[in-house]
């Protein structure tokens, strides 16, 4: 079966477009669920360390191998009866093995619920993505959930699946997908899966090791075209990545932590007990709002997206800075002079925390981010990223552009 660079590239594209709605039938739910009628054929309880250690290397590759086997029969059935439907089922297949918009959009969804200030309402969103307890998480520690997880994720969602479709197609995407699912669901040092998981985690281990120091780089490099600390992104990355018992999770970790002058890491509650977590980079900047708000264009630009960031999609209206009486600046619609916005969310209705406004000029842009809610509405703040393609609030004071608002 030959995969083709077009078929790679629509499925990439689906994912960003459609991402994963519930409603939808998905491969990686009938994995989870392959995986768990083989685990009650070969889990034994009352089995001895070795018998479950060689029991649990069995399910293992009977599950990869069911995946892979099923994956190229299906492919190759349609395939004969039409190749158009054949072409179709591929991409579908790929696409299905992408997690970049669904990613985005629930660590998104965690963070505006925790700007609205419902905290509450941010733990329940936080732990449909985590596997820590978030019952008692405050919003430092929410915060630092959200980096570490879409940090760790772009590897296991986007980069190695891509890099598993580029060599291996349909196929071996799928099967990383089943060697990345069981690890998270029988890969853990508990009673019951300390010895029938064991070869799912180093397996796990193995697969993305690769793909793990890819997405570091990619993040290093984002924090570069950002003009971001990418240096300390690199330095934090090979510094304090080896102190994860993961052999890869702390890679891209740190290198988000690097590039934030953050610190990740710290007490995690699993399954009712704390477990330490290896502190990554250096406490030089709090975690907040602002701080995630940075992070989310280098976040985007190793899962490819940076494109669109930088573009602009969404409302587009023509405005200008213009300075206020307090020596601040604000918004003026062109089209209508007379008002004067300091407060997008008065002029887009939907806008919320989280969202990023783009000015585009005669070869200048500046981003602006929404970082927290006054009593009228959403306040903005200027310039958070600096950067050859952007300029200060203050360069723009007279000048007239096209603003685009993103989803954040």
């Amino acid at each position: 079966m030959i995969f083709l660079p077009w078929q790679l590239t629509a499925a990439y594209f689906l994912d960003l477009l459609l991402g994963d709605p519930s409603w939808w039938p998905h491969p990686v739910r009938w994995i989870g669920r392959w995986i768990t009628w083989c685990e009650s054929l070969f889990y034994d309880a009352e089995g001895p360390p070795v018998f479950q250690r060689i029991a649990g290397f069995i399910f293992w590759l009977v599950v990869v191998v069911g995946v892979a086997s099923a994956t190229l029969a299906c492919i190759r059935l349609v395939s004969y009866l039409h190749p158009t439907a054949g072409a179709v089922l591929t991409v579908w297949v790929a696409y299905a093995t992408l997690a970049t918009r669904s990613l985005h959009s629930e660590s998104r969804g965690v963070v505006r619920t925790l700007a609205a200030g419902d905290i509450t309402g941010a733990r329940k969103r936080l732990s449909w993505i985590v596997s820590r307890d978030t019952s008692q998480l405050d919003e430092r520690e929410i915060l630092r959930a959200v980096i570490e997880t879409v940090s760790e994720n772009i590897s296991d969602g986007i980069v190695a699946p891509l890099l598993f479709l580029s060599f291996g197609g349909p196929v071996g995407a799928m099967a990383y997908k089943a060697v990345n699912t069981m690890d998270s669901m029988v890969g853990y040092l508990n009673d019951r899966y300390r010895y029938f998981g064991w070869f799912a985690a180093r397996a796990d281990d193995v697969v993305n090791y690769i793909p793990s120091r890819l997405t570091a780089l990619l993040m290093v490099a984002g924090a570069a075209a950002l003009r971001l600390d990418w240096r300390n992104a690199w330095k934090v990355a090979l510094r304090d990545a080896r102190r994860m018992k993961s052999p890869n999770a702390g890679y891209p970790e740190a290198a988000a932590a690097g590039a934030l002058n953050i610190q990740l890491g710290g007490p995690n509650v699993y399954f009712g007990r704390i477990e330490q977590k290896p502190t990554l980079g250096d406490d030089v900047n709090p975690l907040s709002l602002s701080v995630y708000s940075t992070m989310q264009p280098v976040l985007s630009f190793a899962a490819g997206l940076i494109d669109s960031h930088r573009q602009g999609t969404g409302k587009r209206t023509r405005m200008k800075v213009v300075k206020t009486t307090l020596g601040g600046y604000q918004l003026q619609i062109v089209d209508d002079p007379g008002v004067i916005r300091s407060d997008l969310a008065m002029y887009y209705g939907e806008l919320v925390q989280g969202y990023r406004v783009i000015f585009f000029g005669d070869g200048w842009a500046n981003v602006m981010h929404v970082v927290g809610r006054n009593r009228d509405g959403v306040k903005v703040v200027y310039q958070t990223i600096k950067g050859k393609s952007f300029q200060p609030a203050t360069s723009l004071y007279g000048r007239i552009a096209t603003v685009a608002v993103l989803d954040g």
